[in-house]
């Protein structure tokens, strides 16, 4: 079973929108690769064969009934530097697809939190010099980590290893991270296939939505929602509050990018949205304090997003060019490999 080229380079015309136009000939020079190459992306590939046996080795967090419906989907695993995922299907196929470069990503945001929170946790007092000023370490890799985002996303470009600096403890609990936001990946497009997302005339029945910052939801937007929660209630009743945080995670690299560029992809909600309804499932009637600590991480984006509000008014609706000339990718890669170095040299981050 394959996609035939035809039908992958309709979908990456379809997201053509999604760059900007001095990305036009990286779109186009990735159509050419499977126009010339004939490529055929099958189930038995390297890359869709790890995402297939992941996902059925989730029998103890998916309900039986979704494992099932998982089990009869074709899921793709896609060797391009693309940032994207979508779900399809035609005639009596349905399908997943996943492009590596989503995941590439996802992997780099989850090491950027375990990364920050270490820095600010141990190396509050540490600075950079950065243009004759110094900066916070913390900022400063924020800052270099959006960059690099930023330029993924928009041109496929590969991002380096973080991981490195973490120790065999964080660096496992970043891996549970990272596998729990793949399985919320996978489950949100089954959300859309499973939900008739994809069908002519679909629409979706959610109402009362409770949004943390205002905006105008059109259909396509309330899908998006419609297809988290499908993807929360898929998971195990016993574990669903535990799972929040992989669900985050999934989430994660648009809110970082949305914060100073804001709204990522017009056909979904502000990213803080979509986490203040997840956040929503974690409930802990004997634990009142975690349930805080769930409540704070969403109030800690919407924080973080309205803060630079007004840049980004002033902006056009975008920092990302105000970041750009302050922190170029040059700079970003050199600074990640000077705070590297310092951190090394001070006997690398406590491990966790």
């Amino acid at each position: 079973m394959f996609i035939t080229t035809e039908e992958f380079l309709k979908h990456l015309e379809k997201v053509q929108y999604r760059f900007e136009a001095k990305q036009e000939q990286y779109l186009s020079d990735i159509i050419d690769t499977p126009k010339f190459t004939n490529l055929e992306i099958d189930t038995s590939s390297p890359s869709s064969t790890r995402l297939w046996n992941f996902a059925m080795a989730q029998n103890e967090i998916v309900r039986p009934e979704i494992l099932e419906r998982l089990k009869s989907i074709e899921i793709y695993g896609v060797d391009f530097h693309v940032c994207d995922a979508f779900p399809r299907v035609s005639e009596q196929r349905r399908q997943i697809i996943i492009f590596d470069g989503f995941l590439y990503l996802l992997r780099f945001c989850v090491d950027l939190y375990s990364v920050l929170s270490l820095m600010e946790r141990y190396r509050t007092e540490e600075v950079i010099d950065l243009d004759g000023s110094s900066i916070d370490e913390g900022l400063a890799f924020s800052m270099a980590a959006h960059a690099l985002m930023v330029e993924a996303v928009q041109t496929g470009h590969v991002l380096i290893d973080i991981g490195d600096m973490l120790g065999p403890n964080a660096n496992r609990q970043a891996a549970i991270g990272f596998k729990g936001a793949i399985l919320f990946l996978l489950l949100h497009e089954l959300g859309h296939i499973d939900c008739g997302h994809l069908e002519d005339g679909s629409f979706s029945e959610r109402s009362n939505i409770e949004l943390l910052v205002s905006e105008t939801l059109d259909d396509a937007q309330k899908k998006e929602l419609e297809a988290d929660d499908f993807a929360m209630a898929a998971i195990d009743a016993k574990i669903r509050n535990g799972f929040v945080s992989s669900a985050i995670f999934s989430l994660l690299p648009f809110a970082f990018i949305e914060v100073f560029s804001g709204p990522v992809n017009l056909t979904h909600p502000l990213t803080v949205n979509r986490i203040g309804q997840l956040v929503r499932y974690a409930k802990f009637p004997d634990n009142p304090e975690l349930e805080l600590a769930a409540e704070k991480i969403a109030n800690g984006h919407i924080r973080r997003f309205l803060h630079l509000a007004e840049q980004r008014t002033n902006a056009g609706g975008s920092v990302i060019g105000s970041i750009s000339r302050t922190m170029p990718l040059e700079t970003a890669y050199d600074v990640i490999k000077r705070i590297k170095q310092n951190v090394a040299n001070a006997g690398g981050l406590p491990d966790i």
